[in-house]
């Protein structure tokens, strides 16, 4: 099997990129405002924001809560919380890519059931609880590229019904245990490149019905010993 080269030392990624939040490094570079643009969309890319800002104090003569996409990549984003989503009740785009983030708690989403996309790309992110995703019916793509995820649980998808595009590759996933991608019985397209996969359990893609494309960094002949190929059609 091909050898992954994993993540850098946390401790050094975390000194040379939080650094780049701090106003007294020089490669600080971050704004303070947010511009909400056409089509109801909240810019807030290269921002010092160390959290999803509040709709009602964005700006003084109106309310941002109407915003239906929005856009934190490339800042100091540090952690996402329910508390700083539930007043964006019609999001259907979320990009936050680029920042601080090391973990999505339980029910992080539960208020904004109208979400399409979410983009976490380029985090620090070890862990995905159960309930991250709860309540996400309608959720079509989901960008978890360049984390460090290393294990995915069974439920984490649950919710996610109408899953059309999985993006997990560039993490240091070892393990994909049975029925990990049960509940995604729409997803066309699953991204593992990347890992450091080392063992693929028996059923771990049982369920995947309509995947018409599959990213996994190793070979087919892997694939066919540990009979997971017949997952799919199951």
């Amino acid at each position: 099997m091909e050898t992954i080269k994993t993540a850098p030392v946390r401790d050094r990624l975390m000194s040379l990129l939080f650094g780049t939040c701090e106003r007294d490094n020089p490669r600080f570079y971050k704004v303070t405002f947010c511009k909400l643009l056409t089509f109801l969309s909240l810019w807030c890319d290269h921002s010092s924001y160390t959290r999803i800002p509040d709709p009602d104090k964005i700006y003084l003569a109106k309310s941002c809560r109407n915003t239906v996409k929005i856009f934190i990549n490339d800042s100091c984003l540090r952690e996402i919380t329910k508390e700083q989503l539930e007043k964006y009740k019609d999001l259907e785009v979320l990009h936050c890519g680029w920042n601080k983030i090391q973990t999505l708690p339980g029910g992080v989403f539960c208020k904004n059931e109208k979400l399409r996309e979410i983009n976490m790309i380029r985090n620090y992110i070890t862990r995905i609880q159960k309930e991250s995703f709860s309540g996400l019916h309608r959720l079509e793509e989901l960008y978890m590229s360049s984390n460090l995820l290393e294990e995915i649980e069974g439920s984490t998808f649950a919710s996610l019904k109408n899953l059309r595009r999985l993006y997990l590759d560039n993490n240091v996933i070892k393990r994909l245990k049975n029925g990990t991608f049960i509940h995604l019985r729409n997803l066309r397209k699953l991204d593992l490149s990347r890992n450091a996969i080392k063992v693929i359990e028996e059923g771990a893609f049982k369920g995947l019905r309509k995947l018409e494309t599959l990213q996994s960094g190793f070979g087919k002949e892997e694939w066919l010993w540990k009979k997971d190929f017949s997952d799919f059609w199951r």
